[in-house]
């Protein structure tokens, strides 16, 4: 089984996704193992693996629990790019390039965040180009926690209000983008986060691309099962790939299904 999730930008300020998601881990400790892909914005900010305190070893002590029955992938997200090895060592991680593609079933799922996507929003591609240099990486960890938090907390409010003025489509992947991404990876299969659209798009030649949605106002999550999954010859079945959003407590359960 592989579990997907990504965009539960988790931060003390929102205790109810925390909890949630400390919910869903204990939920798939109760699961055989398998496989959990994380595609990026697990926090709201990451400002480096140094940065320590009660609420970040709560979160690391249960994904460690979780990572010792599966074997879990991370892939970085726009917001929590400087998360590093300290932390992958400490919680039992593997991390993964932007783009990352594994056979199953016979077919080609690839597997990234999906803001690499977005090429329409030149403001935030050029933000991003500069986030992503290793130099300004290195001069932004040189700087104490208290800058650093600072520095994050106003990045994220110009953004906010940056994308009051942008449309839907601009915020929303490329569809060339998304088209070289098939082709330079070859797969059949394309599964990111990002823009908290959770959808299931079916594409020409029986491709498929599933969108995660974020953890507002429940969690949601990927999971894709080997008894279901078809494999490349019987992809034209769309029934085999479900999303589900799941509240692991019950409260509220709500399937995104192709039938």
């Amino acid at each position: 089984m592989i579990y997907c999730l990504s965009d539960l930008h988790l931060q003390p300020e929102q205790p109810a996704i925390t909890q949630a998601f400390l919910s869903h881990l204990h939920w798939l400790n109760q699961q055989k193992p398998g496989q959990l892909y994380i595609l990026g914005d697990l926090f709201e900010a990451w400002v480096g693996d140094d940065y320590v305190g009660p609420w970040v070893q709560t979160i690391i002590q249960a994904l460690a629990k979780t990572c010792r029955r599966h074997e879990a992938f991370f892939i970085h997200g726009n917001r929590d790019f400087l998360l590093g090895q300290d932390f992958a060592h400490q919680v039992g991680l593997t991390l993964l390039p932007e783009i990352h593609s594994i056979e199953y079933n016979s077919m080609q799922i690839t597997f990234c965040h999906g803001d690499h996507l977005c090429t329409q929003d030149l403001e935030y591609m050029q933000l991003r180009k500069m986030l992503r240099d290793p130099s300004w990486q290195a001069q932004f960890l040189q700087q104490s926690i208290t800058k650093r938090l600072a520095i994050a907390k106003d990045l994220r409010q110009k953004s906010t209000m940056s994308n009051q003025h942008k449309t839907t489509e601009i915020m929303d992947v490329t569809p060339s983008a998304v088209d070289q991404c098939f082709h330079t990876t070859q797969c059949q299969v394309l599964i990111h986060g990002h823009t908290h659209r959770p959808n299931i798009h079916h594409r020409q030649h029986h491709n498929i691309r599933i969108v995660l949605g974020d953890w507002r106002p429940t969690a949601s999550y990927l999971k894709i099962s080997p008894v279901t999954f078809p494999n490349q010859a019987s992809l034209v079945n769309p029934a085999a790939i479900n999303i589900e959003l799941h509240d692991p407590a019950g409260s509220q359960h709500i399937a995104l299904q192709q039938n």
